[in-house]
This record gives C-alpha cells, structure tokens and sequence, in this order.
C-alpha cells in the first residue's frame, strides 16, 4: 500500500533542499511524485507562494544590513592604517552596490509605471 504523502511535507522538502530530486529523498518518495505535483495549478500556486514569501523573508533580513555593511566598509575606506589596496577595493564595493541599488530602484520605478499603465487599460 503507498503511503500518502501531505501536501505540506513536499512544500516543505522541496523549499529546503532546492530541487525536486532533492525533495524526493528527503520526503521520501520518487521524484515523479512530486512532478505529478507541481503539475497541480493549486499546489504549484502554493508552492510559489511560499518561494516569494520565503524570498521576501531574506530580503527584508539583508535589507535591514545593509546599514550595517556600509559602515563596515567605510570604516574600511577610511581607516588610513589600512593598505592603499584594500581602501580602494571597500570604496569600489560601495559604489558598485550604490550604482546596483540606483539601476534596481529605476527598474523598478519603470516596471510600476508599466503596470499602471496596463491596469488603466
């Protein structure tokens, strides 16, 4: 007789270990049953539910940092006993992550604007 799995506990293993064929051992099961899965609308949706709030979860962690980061950096940057080298390479991660920060935030202000534009349609 085979053994019911719960929805949960896939949602659960495929999240932890990242892929299918991972999810299958550690549930266990074969990984074509959880393929038949995720050809599922509902549980899919679920699925992709819980990667977004999960992914959400970690961005707001790593946003909360960055203050910290930045100061770490430019203490680095500033700190004159440090080699000329290593005072460059913490200046050139600041701007680098600044000009990654500004190109996110304009695509993300276009992206908006699309969207708005769509809704109004």
């Amino acid at each position: 007789m085979k053994a019911i799995i719960s929805e949960n506990k896939i949602l659960s293993a495929l999240v932890q270990a990242g892929s299918v064929r991972g999810a299958a051992k550690l549930v266990p099961c074969s990984p074509a049953t959880i393929q038949q899965r995720l050809k599922n609308g509902d549980f899919r949706a679920k699925y992709e539910d819980l990667k977004r709030d999960l992914l959400q979860a970690a961005s707001a962690e790593l946003t909360a940092k960055l203050g910290n980061a930045t100061m770490v950096l430019s203490a680095v940057m500033n700190d004159e006993s440090n080699a000329p080298a290593v005072r460059v390479q913490a200046a050139s991660e600041i701007i680098r992550s600044a000009l990654r920060y500004y190109a996110i935030a304009e695509l993300e202000t276009r992206v908006q604007k699309l969207e708005e534009g769509t809704d109004a349609d």
